[in-house]
């Protein structure tokens, strides 16, 4: 776990409140005779509003790692876990989620085709805010 990273807070955001979060994006190498790649993008995200029924969740709309917009649902309690408000944080979190990846396909890597490095397009958010 990263230490950079702020404790959870579970206050209701406001509605128009930017946060950002870390999704897997998926996508294929045409000239690539393996499977598809993995990269961990960070998305920026607008709360539009909040879904209570049995827990609360927090309802955003915003872009998608494929270029395009969708609707994401995060539980509350998952603010500062998994739903961030700067983009830094979400990097920290979309690095550590990185790292992982690479050290689970280091153990398995014998078994698959060649393990490619990860991009890093996270990356810029670490280096604005230093």
């Amino acid at each position: 776990m990263n230490d950079e990273r702020p404790q959870k807070r579970t206050k209701r955001p406001e509605i128009g409140t930017k946060m950002y979060c870390v999704q897997e994006h998926m996508y294929y190498v045409i000239d690539s005779k393996y499977g598809p790649r993995i990269e961990y993008c960070v998305c920026e995200a607008e709360v539009t509003g909040f879904y209570t029924m049995g827990f609360t969740e927090v309802v955003l709309f915003g872009s998608d790692p494929g270029g395009g917009n969708s609707e994401k649902y995060y539980p509350l309690v998952t603010i500062g876990e998994r739903l961030f408000y700067t983009p830094r944080e979400a990097a920290l979190y979309a690095q550590e989620k990185t790292e992982r990846w690479e050290e689970r396909e280091k153990m398995f890597g014998a078994f698959r085709p060649p393990v490619y490095p990860m991009p890093r397009t996270w990356m810029k958010y670490l280096d604005e805010s230093r």
